[in-house]
């Protein structure tokens, strides 16, 4: 095996490896299995959100228009990059890609998450999404099978936007009718909107110089995880003094134009289920409660992702967090809904545009432009 209508139309509206093996009470904590519950009207609920998105994505791209991604549309930048795993980690931490030190080559899309294609200068989350390949062993996704790679897409705050699925449904819903409909919504669901404005408050200048976090919760072999991976060298998040349209792209080609970026994978473990509920995920994981540990390091070696045949290889390539071994499966409502809404998207998307290889990467795809 080789180891090589927006958020800001809705405010208008309204460490190091450390820690010893798991605490005895941690082992008494109920499966991953029986943490999930599924509404009674989940499929209904998953199949109407499915609805909107496919829809607005029509709206948004019609006709020869390059249908682009509903979610994180906009792309900085793809980069070739290494995942590095810890090779002494204590036992419950060696679990899926992370069971045995070793080196996987890998790619890292950067973008913003709007809906629309919008200047930077338009303050939005940041997205993160890394594909890992050379990963052995039965995928989870239908149809992909038999793929050697693991996904982990990731945003640059460390809670999700709504509790459940109603809540996305009727958010969705209120997007696209009367605005009296969206200042009702938000009139009703006052965390959420201040956990967006949160989202769209923080600063993140460089898209290689910000922390991303995992938001949902996943499958960590037999327990309960979330991940973050935060920087550890070769990047700044300094606001620049000239902001122009596209200036987070120049300033993440000038960053890995320099020199490498580096990134620590940091897991943290469910110790307690009312501190860190599987189902609910606008709880944060306090780090108080529960250390990250780092299992890994993401390195962004230095590379020119300046040409345009970059961005044309990230809009080819898709990202879901269901490309995923047993062991790091997605859990929790808002992952069990991405499991169709991401395939149906994605193979929309590739009719539209016209892409008939719809396989998952064996190696690291030319991301720079250049021949050979």
């Amino acid at each position: 095996m080789k180891f090589t209508k927006t958020f800001p139309l809705l405010l208008s509206a309204a460490g190091a490896i450390g820690g010893s093996a798991a605490l005895a009470e941690d082992m008494k904590l109920p499966s991953p299995e029986e943490q999930e519950v599924m509404a009674p009207n989940e499929d209904e609920l998953i199949a109407g959100i499915q609805e909107v998105v496919l829809q607005r994505m029509r709206d948004t791209y019609p006709g020869d228009k390059t249908m682009k991604r509903d979610a994180h549309p906009k792309t900085h930048g793809l980069a070739e990059a290494k995942l590095v795993v810890e090779p002494h980690l204590p036992a419950e931490f060696r679990q899926g890609i992370f069971a045995n030190g070793g080196e996987y080559d890998a790619v890292v899309r950067f973008s913003s998450s709007s809906q629309m294609v919008t200047p930077d200068v338009v303050q939005q989350p940041q997205g993160m999404a890394i594909k890992v390949l050379g990963v052995e062993g039965p995928k989870i996704l239908e149809g992909f099978e038999d793929a050697t790679t693991q996904d982990f897409v990731m945003i640059n705050h460390p809670t999700f936007f709504v509790k459940d699925l109603d809540s996305y449904l009727t958010l969705f819903q209120a997007q696209v009718g009367e605005p009296e409909e969206l200042k009702k919504w938000a009139e009703e669901h006052p965390d959420s909107v201040q956990t967006i404005g949160a989202m769209i408050a923080e600063e993140s200048y460089n898209p290689a110089g910000i922390q991303y976090w995992s938001q949902t919760p996943y499958k960590f072999g037999d327990r309960v995880a979330k991940y973050t991976l935060r920087p550890q060298s070769g990047a700044s998040n300094e606001r620049p003094d000239v902001m122009l349209l596209t200036y987070q792209r120049e300033y993440l080609v000038d960053t890995l134009k320099e020199g490498e970026v580096r990134y620590e994978f940091l897991i943290q473990l469910q110790k307690d289920v009312e501190k860190q509920p599987l189902e609910n995920p606008m709880v944060e994981w306090m780090v108080e409660d529960t250390q990250p540990i780092r299992v890994a390091t993401l390195i962004i070696p230095q590379q020119d992702i300046s040409p345009e045949e970059n961005l044309k290889v990230a809009e080819d390539m898709s990202f879901s967090v269901w490309h995923s071994l047993e062991e790091h499966r997605p859990l929790g409502a808002v992952n069990r809904a991405r499991r169709p809404i991401y395939k149906a998207g994605a193979e929309q998307r590739r009719e539209a545009n016209g892409v008939e290889d719809m396989s998952e990467p064996t190696e690291v795809p030319n991301v720079n432009g250049e021949d050979g």
